[in-house]
């Protein structure tokens, strides 16, 4: 643990010395913000790209770099990726390199353009697991890379190309359609009442109609796989205490902040329905398959770029630090005892340095 540590405490500390923008009053120029924010990036672009047999899949991707016809269940435009990989050397480390640096790359740069607190986004990137995730579903968090992006477009108002970016990650890993949601729900115009209500809806429906979803899953995409194997399982998942924590935490927001002053911020209306979008899957995942809940990563980027804004709507400063160590501690607690009971396979880890 002590690695992910001092690689987190490291990337944490540069992203809140250039949200500063300035030592001892003297302000930082373009290039030494620039020089600061690779510096950012490194500790996780190096732990992640030099890994050894860290992440559950690890031994599958190196499989598949160095026989991609064994693989057929990839998507085109990710196949296309490890082609391109493959041309230029085939040893597997380039694919684990390559992946870190565009994955680790995109979300700090985007933390630091999007969030009001990129060092609190940052470690809520760690705490929240899904660092540890992104050594593991690796194709998934390249689609997210994009999806990071089509956030921030989102919340600039172009929409569009934001859908375009949505539909390039789609390439390589179909799920990234799901975030296609995200941008018409926001585009609607609704106001979080109506949508809390739809999200209730959607539960209901989901829950009633799951014997025909899953038959409709099976029989026309790829992922029927998930409910004939050891993930075609409804009890106990990670996704119980994550769902109570993300209800607690929407419900709080809303009595702390006021619905009207959240849904005036764009930010804070991204946040919102990101959360109830995680509340939903992972409502619906007990009657689908524990993996469902893998689609709640494609709006984790959005929870934590806006968090810090939700934060700081928040008026009354003694109710924000506690709602804001509250999260932190909640999340850390959570995701190191993931981590110890080796999920992800992220213990111990083993690095070619």
């Amino acid at each position: 643990m002590v690695v992910y540590i001092l690689g987190t405490t490291v990337g944490v500390l540069f992203a809140k010395l250039i949200s500063t923008k300035d030592i001892n009053g003297k302000k930082l120029s373009k290039g030494i913000l620039r020089i600061l924010e690779v510096l950012a990036m490194l500790p996780f672009i190096l732990i992640a790209g030099s890994r050894i047999d860290v992440g559950t899949d690890y031994a599958a991707y190196e499989q598949l770099y160095l026989y991609p016809e064994w693989f057929t269940h990839f998507s085109d435009g990710f196949m296309l990726f490890i082609r391109i990989l493959r041309s230029v050397s085939l040893n597997p480390r380039l694919f684990f390199i390559v992946t870190s640096v565009v994955i680790y790359a995109t979300f700090i740069h985007t933390a630091l353009e999007e969030s009001e607190s990129a060092a609190f986004s940052v470690l809520y990137f760690v705490i929240s697991e899904d660092f540890f995730v992104s050594m593991n579903v690796v194709s998934q968090f390249l689609a997210m890379a994009f999806i990071w992006r089509a956030t921030a477009e989102l919340n600039r108002g172009r929409w569009k190309k934001s859908i375009v970016l949505c539909l390039i990650a789609a390439t390589i890993h179909p799920t990234a359609l799901c975030f296609i949601v995200l941008i018409l729900l926001f585009k609607s115009g609704w106001s979080i009442r109506r949508l809390v209500l739809i999200a209730m809806a959607a539960c209901a429906v989901g829950i009633i109609g799951t014997k025909y979803l899953i038959s409709f899953i099976i029989k026309y995409s790829r992922y029927g796989r998930y409910f004939s194997t050891h993930y075609a399982v409804s009890k106990f998942s990670v996704a119980v205490p994550l769902l109570l924590i993300y209800v607690v935490i929407f419900i709080t927001v809303i009595l702390l902040v006021g619905i009207k002053s959240l849904e005036e911020n764009s930010k804070c209306k991204i946040f919102l329905i990101s959360v109830l979008l995680d509340i939903v899957i992972m409502a619906l995942s007990f009657g689908l398959t524990s993996n469902a809940y893998r689609f709640t990563y494609f709006f984790g980027g959005s929870i934590a770029f806006y968090f810090p804004s939700v934060l700081n709507k928040v008026q009354n400063k003694k109710n924000r630090y506690i709602v804001e160590v509250a999260v932190l501690v909640l999340f850390t607690v959570w995701t190191t005892m993931l981590i110890m009971h080796h999920n992800q396979n992220a213990l111990p880890y083993k690095s070619v340095l």
